[in-house]
């Protein structure tokens, strides 16, 4: 606990591992690393998906996907990613919907790719 209130929370984690399941603390540290763990991946993930919401402001939507694809399941904003990949996909395709309702082609460099297949 004092590694975490000092903000060294890999070794909190590090640390609470080498309690055995047999101890009386064993399932506080648990669900202590767990919750480290969520903020480690929160503070590493948030950058990414903020990057990925700014993209899709300025209407960069394929760059948006394959950067929010970067995030990985299990990962604490996985959820969060995958709802917003969803909702830019089905941005991006409506809107190459009235372009080819125009008789204009999508741009060339917002094409699918293999990231954003899924």
């Amino acid at each position: 606990m004092a590694l975490a209130n000092q903000g060294k929370l890999p070794e909190a984690i590090t640390e609470a591992q080498k309690i055995q399941p047999d101890r009386a603390l064993y399932d506080r540290a648990q669900t202590l690393m767990q919750d480290w763990t969520t903020t480690i991946q929160i503070a590493e993930d948030q950058p990414i998906l903020d990057q990925a919401k700014n993209l899709a402001y300025i209407g960069s939507l394929s760059a948006a996907i394959n950067l929010a694809s970067q995030i990985a399941p299990g990962r604490a904003l996985y959820d969060e990613a995958r709802s917003a990949i969803a909702l830019w996909k089905a941005e991006r395709a409506y809107i190459w919907s009235i372009w080819e309702a125009e008789g204009r082609s999508t741009p060339a460099d917002s094409a699918p790719n293999t990231a954003e297949s899924e």
